[in-house]
C-alpha cells in the first residue's frame, strides 16, 4: 500500500500557512477612535481599503463627531464632523423611501382597525418604534453630536467614512465617550503599538 503513495505530491501545510498569512483575508479590526487618529492613519500597502494601527489593521472606525457642515449630493448626504481633535467627512445613503414607508405605517396606525386591534390606546410601543426609525433615518442638522459607526475610505490623500449607522447623541453619552476612549487609548491602545 506505501507504493502507491511514493510517486505522489503531497500537501505541504507550511506553504499554505505562508500564503494564507499573505492573503488580504487577515484578521480586520473594528476600533473606536478620535477623529484625529482616524486622519492620521498609515493606508495599508497590500489592501488600500484598510488602514494600519499601531499593528493592527482597521477597516472599520465608531467615532463621535459635532456637525459643523453639510452638503447634499442627489442620493447622498455628506456631513463634516469634528470631535475637537479632527474633522473627517462622513457619507450616508439617503433613505427617502423607507421614510416614505414609516410614514404610511403611521396613517395606516390612525385609520386600519385591525393595527388598532393589536395595540390598544394605552400601549403606544408602535408609535415609539415608529419615531425612533424616523430620527434614525432622517437628515441631521449643523450643531447636532453624531454617532458614526462606518467603513473607512481612502480618497484624494484623505480618509472618509461611509456610514452603516448613524444616530443623534445627548450630551451625557458624549461625555461618557470621552471618559471611555481615554481608558482605550490608555490601557489598550497602547498594548497593541
Amino acid at each position: 500500500m506505501d507504493e502507491q503513495f511514493e510517486d505522489r505530491e503531497f500537501w505541504d501545510s507550511s506553504e499554505t500557512k505562508v500564503k494564507l498569512h499573505e492573503s488580504s483575508l487577515s484578521a480586520v479590526y473594528h476600533f473606536k477612535l478620535w477623529i484625529g487618529t482616524v486622519r492620521s492613519l498609515k493606508q495599508n500597502v497590500s489592501d488600500y481599503k484598510t488602514a494600519i494601527f499601531g499593528q493592527k489593521v482597521i477597516a472599520y472606525v465608531d467615532v463621535l463627531g459635532t456637525v459643523i457642515d453639510k452638503v447634499s449630493y442627489g442620493k447622498t448626504d455628506i456631513y463634516v464632523l469634528d470631535d475637537g481633535s479632527g474633522v473627517i467627512s462622513c457619507h450616508v445613503i439617503k433613505h427617502t423611501a423607507e421614510l416614505e414607508r414609516i410614514a404610511e405605517l403611521r396613517a395606516s396606525l390612525q385609520t386600519d382597525s385591525s393595527i388598532m386591534l393589536i395595540c390598544n390606546e394605552e400601549d403606544d410601543g408602535l408609535e415609539n418604534l415608529l419615531t425612533i426609525l424616523e430620527k434614525e433615518k432622517s437628515e441631521y442638522s449643523v450643531g447636532e453630536t453624531l454617532h458614526v459607526q462606518g467603513k473607512l475610505s481612502f480618497y484624494k490623500e484623505e480618509w472618509k467614512i461611509f456610514a452603516n449607522t448613524i444616530r443623534v447623541v445627548e450630551f451625557e453619552e458624549e461625555n461618557h465617550r470621552c471618559i471611555e476612549l481615554h481608558h482605550l487609548y490608555k490601557n489598550i491602545y497602547k498594548r497593541n503599538e
